[in-house]
């Protein structure tokens, strides 16, 4: 059977292919609109006499709040025989308290249809979670338990053992994930910045000691930042609501940042053999300026891509 292409639809193809007959020259690539001024919202900062920053930010177009409690305790305090101890100690710092049991935890952040959850990086812990502003309260005494007395019950560290170690096990199945994890210490070596996973061993010698001994030692006011975005209680109700949950929490002296030294740059190809896989991934890369230096943010802006 032969098919026909009906003339009109010739017709307009072509009309469409000649510049200018649309309106719209292919030649000229289109003109960008201004781009319109924007105003961020106050932002007011502030220390309580323990050391925790305040961080306020209002913006009361939504009867919401997104609270975040940053501290200076990533995968870079991370002991060399124990990688991974930062984020094992994000992942439980939800999982009970004196007072409160995870499930308790877990009700309580529903009947308040909150969410609240914990991550480490390389340089910081993170507990955070948003909530309706008229529940703030309850949310940051919620938030002011976990982080200052997380008990890391024997239980759900055992639990969190078991699920860690078969999660480790899938990543290192994934050639993405290979490959990430030998990129990561070829560029930074064996500086605290060289391991992105725990090992087997690691996630076995794990124990609520270790977990209790970095929570102490990291997790404290002179090293956390509080971060509140959203429609907001008047500045004096809030800062009385601040220091109510975080105001007794006493501060420690801080644990210096450990030293960091990358080795020299230099050009290599590193082959990790993966027998069996049916794809190669590829990763290339190098040292880059810090977060504090001017040409950070100029490389961050060049380096984004749209989708």
């Amino acid at each position: 059977m032969k098919f026909r292409i009906a003339p009109f639809a010739l017709f307009s193809a072509a009309l469409a292919a000649q510049p200018g007959a649309t309106g719209i020259d292919p030649t000229k690539p289109p003109e960008t609109p201004p781009i319109p001024n924007y105003r961020l919202p106050p932002i007011s900062e502030s220390k309580l006499p323990n050391g925790l920053t305040l961080v306020l930010v209002e913006d009361a177009r939504f009867p919401m709040v997104t609270a975040q409690l940053n501290f200076q305790a990533g995968s870079k305090f991370d002991p060399a025989d124990a990688p991974g101890l930062a984020d094992a100690v994000a992942a439980l710092l939800t999982e009970g308290t004196p007072t409160r049991t995870s499930r308790q935890i877990s009700e309580e952040v529903d009947a308040l249809g909150a969410t609240l959850r914990a991550r480490a990086d390389a340089d910081a812990l993170t507990l955070g979670g948003d909530t309706l502003s008229e529940n703030l309260p309850r949310f940051l005494a919620l938030m002011a338990d976990a982080a200052r007395n997380a008990s890391f019950p024997v239980d759900e560290v055992n639990l969190y053992k078991q699920n860690r170690a078969q999660a480790l096990r899938a990543e290192h199945a994934d050639a993405a994930t290979l490959a990430r994890e030998r990129f990561t210490a070829v560029v930074y070596g064996v500086t605290p910045y060289g391991h992105i996973l725990p090992t087997e061993a690691s996630i076995a010698k794990l124990d609520q000691k270790a977990l209790a001994a970095f929570h102490d030692r990291h997790l404290t006011p002179n090293t956390a930042t509080l971060i509140l975005i959203g429609k907001l209680p008047g500045r004096a109700e809030l800062h009385k609501l601040i220091a109510e949950r975080f105001g007794s929490w006493p501060r420690k002296p801080a644990p210096a940042a450990p030293a960091i030294a990358p080795p020299a740059p230099e050009r290599r190809i590193v082959l990790v053999d993966r027998p069996g896989s049916v794809q190669a991934n590829i990763l290339a890369g190098r040292l880059a300026p810090v977060r504090t230096s001017p040409e950070y943010f100029p490389l961050a802006v060049g380096m984004t891509r749209s989708e």
